[in-house]
């Protein structure tokens, strides 16, 4: 499940497939062969943030909020580094299944920071990216 009209994108895995959503949120259901911890990494990436910031932001009720339809999240950018999008899945699996808000605030940095690597960002340019999204975290 994926809310919308948040400052950035916010991913949940309902790995039983139980939930049923209401609105605002977008269903993402994976094809068979498709790892949905992937998927919700790819998606959660503070890099597919900031574009749906650069394209979408403030069309939301807030100026700051982030509104993104279905077909909109399907044309964000998708990691190009397998190994590094790997190992944001199982941070984010990780937070997504952390005891405390403690460790699950750890993971969520972890997997923030190879989600940039993940999407080939330089040292630099990750440091700018992780700004930005501390600010809308």
């Amino acid at each position: 499940l994926v809310a919308t009209q948040t400052t950035v994108i916010e991913a949940w895995v309902d790995e039983r497939g139980e939930v049923v959503p209401l609105v605002p949120l977008i269903t993402v259901t994976p094809r068979p062969a498709v790892d949905i911890w992937l998927l919700a990494a790819a998606i959660a990436s503070p890099i597919v943030a900031a574009r749906a910031v650069a394209h979408y932001a403030g069309s939301a009720l807030s100026a700051t909020a982030i509104k993104l339809s279905a077909k909109q999240l399907m044309a964000m950018p998708l990691p190009s580094d397998k190994r590094a999008w790997t190992a944001s899945a199982k941070c984010f699996k990780d937070a997504s299944r952390a005891d405390n808000p403690a460790d699950r605030a750890q993971a969520i940095q972890a997997f923030a920071e190879v989600s940039c690597r993940a999407h080939g960002l330089t040292a630099s340019e990750q440091r700018e990216m992780m700004a930005f999204w501390a600010k809308r975290v």
